[in-house]
């Protein structure tokens, strides 16, 4: 009972900031955003002592190094500031698509175009018929740049990164298809299921 009062506060405590964080301007949000999801990680990882933590996030939100436009804007994204606070507990995975189409935030359909030779998706395509863990200890990976596809809120952008400084492994999907967004008539029935569920 005290575990669901608590995070029952903590979700209202949640909206609350997440209202205040929509009041401010573009850039201060942005700034905002970034603190309240490490913050948010802090707490669980109190609340949840002892129990390991998957965050499933953004590449951007999750990766343990700075690129030249976070350091530029000072943001400390949650992958970075887990990696000051405990390296040794943190694995961080990037998640990466070699074909297919993704959305955007705003569900605009986005087709996965490689077309230089050195995107490491590219690569991991060419090398295997299926999707591709990769292990980021290998001398070869330390220094040499590679270009990822990001996905950003209306297009894809290659981003050139060291990807060791970022990740400690990366898997690349080899196809990925659209999500399927629930409409209001799903989550009414959501709630019908869930409901009968709680009366059985």
């Amino acid at each position: 009972e005290l575990q669901h009062t608590m995070l029952f506060n903590k979700f209202l405590e949640n909206r609350i900031d997440w209202l205040n964080i929509n009041l401010k301007g573009l850039f201060s949000s942005g700034i905002m955003r970034v603190q309240y999801m490490y913050k948010n990680v802090e707490w669980l990882l109190k609340f949840y002592r002892g129990e390991k933590l998957i965050i499933w996030a953004h590449n951007f939100h999750i990766r343990k190094g700075q690129t030249w436009l976070t350091k530029l804007l000072r943001l400390k994204n949650v992958g970075y500031s887990l990696q000051k606070t405990m390296r040794e507990e943190c694995f961080t995975i990037g998640l990466y698509a070699g074909s297919g189409h993704v959305a955007s935030p705003y569900r605009n359909e986005i087709e996965i175009q490689l077309h230089n030779k050195h995107h490491l998706e590219k690569i991991c395509n060419e090398i295997s018929e299926q999707s591709v863990f990769l292990p980021l200890i290998e001398k070869k990976f330390s220094t040499k740049k590679w270009v990822l596809l990001e996905s950003s809120f209306n297009t894809n952008l290659p981003k050139r990164i060291v990807p060791q400084k970022h990740y400690d492994a990366i898997i690349c999907l080899k196809n990925v298809r659209l999500p399927k967004f629930l409409v209001k008539k799903d989550n009414e029935l959501f709630r019908q299921i869930n409901y009968s569920y709680k009366e059985n």
